[in-house]
């Protein structure tokens, strides 16, 4: 377990110019700040203020991991199944994690079928936390979900007025890319709300996040499953759309990204977090195209929303930004090839790093606790912060 002594004050000064003894790297290779270049996982600090994210006494641990989820999925090929990839939402009452697997390999694939939904206990985790008897074990076995009627290619998700609102790729030509609402209780009853623009399949559905004013639903629209090779050749453009599920409004609010991927709002609404992944594309990675994270100004219409003044929020060091998450303070995280990068609103100013050693493609906080899909494993750091309240319907 990583805990408060794990964690390192980093004197930005000092990166400014690469120790001889420590070599240039690539944009995938790791990348520890830590003078002893440390690749376990740890808390890094950039800024003092981190120290109040962090809270008295932060940890970090694995709390699943690949090896546990042979007990309950199969495997094929001798690989690893990336079991813990995208769409986690965390169900509040019960204290679970919802969460996908990788679409792009076993059971999933153009003909194969879709990728599998799961959850696990949050409770279980927190009950054998301290346990003596359990340091160095898996503190849960996720379980299997399978929602009626089934989805295809789930990939994002968020907390919808008591439900959940999963994010689903789609799959070849027959299963188009949609929105779903879904019961958190068995037997996970579906309800499909979008599947088209004007007649047209979207091209991969990505992400999803609620505007906390409007109650809107906004998701990106990358080509990922062409990419992966799941979806057919995309057929529209990488663009950003806002949905009213209330008046069936259906309009496009951002545009002209390589791989519009990770979305939210601050707690107030006017400002939206799109990264682009466009680094991760057709040729494998790329590091010359976007790994970006960028800032948008709200319209303050409430019927229409556009999103406005484009800029720059982060430019991210390893691999691609992915999954975005924001506290209770408007601090915002973000996840890369090694780790969580947490940064300030409105300046981007990089205060922190959650280094895991692993590449996470998405987070969601439940409370004070951050989950942290790492593929093959799942962490969970417990942090002096809660995440934004994202049930707007109080």
């Amino acid at each position: 377990m990583t805990d408060e002594s794990s964690s390192q004050v980093i004197e930005r000064v000092q990166l400014a110019v690469q120790h001889p003894t420590r070599p240039f790297r690539n944009a995938t290779e790791l990348y520890s700040s830590r003078a002893d270049a440390d690749t376990s996982p740890h808390f890094e600090l950039f800024d003092h203020s981190f120290l109040s994210i962090l809270g008295e006494k932060p940890q970090l641990k694995v709390v699943t991991n690949f090896h546990t989820s042979e007990k309950w999925h199969s495997e094929k090929g001798g690989e690893k199944w990336l079991f813990a990839h995208e769409a986690p939402v965390w169900v509040p009452g019960a204290d679970e994690v919802w969460f996908c697997s990788y679409a792009g390999k076993y059971p999933s694939g153009w003909h194969e079928g879709t990728n599998v939904l799961s959850k696990f206990s949050l409770r279980e985790v927190d009950d054998l936390w301290e346990s003596e008897e359990v340091i160095g074990v898996n503190l849960t076995t996720p379980a299997k979900v399978v929602p009626t009627p089934a989805l295809e290619m789930t990939n994002g998700g968020t907390w919808y007025n008591n439900q959940l609102l999963l994010v689903q790729s789609g799959r070849a030509h027959d299963h188009a890319p949609n929105l779903a609402l879904v019961s958190p209780n068995p037997p996970y009853e579906a309800t499909i709300i979008l599947n088209n623009y004007f007649g047209r399949q979207f091209n991969s559905l990505n992400d999803a996040t609620i505007h906390p004013k409007s109650r809107a639903i906004f998701v990106t629209d990358p080509s990922y499953g062409f990419v992966v090779g799941f979806r057919p050749t995309p057929q529209m453009p990488v663009q950003v759309y806002r949905f009213d599920p209330l008046s069936g409004d259906l309009r496009v609010v951002a545009d002209g990204f390589h791989k519009a991927n990770g979305i939210a709002f601050s707690p107030d609404g006017k400002t939206a977090y799109i990264a682009d992944s466009g680094a991760a594309c057709e040729d494998g990675y790329d590091s010359t195209r976007p790994a970006t994270v960028y800032a948008f100004d709200v319209s303050p219409d409430l019927r229409t929303q556009s999103f406005l003044n484009r800029r720059v929020f982060a430019y991210i060091d390893t691999v691609i930004p992915d999954g975005i998450a924001i506290d209770e303070r408007g601090n915002v995280y973000v996840t890369s090839g090694d780790g969580v990068l947490v940064r300030v609103q409105p300046s981007g100013t990089l205060l922190g790093k959650i280094f895991i050693g692993f590449l996470s493609a998405n987070i969601a906080f439940a409370g004070d606790r951050l989950v942290i899909l790492a593929e093959d494993r799942i962490f969970v750091a417990r942090l002096g912060v809660r995440g934004m309240d994202l049930d707007f319907w109080k």
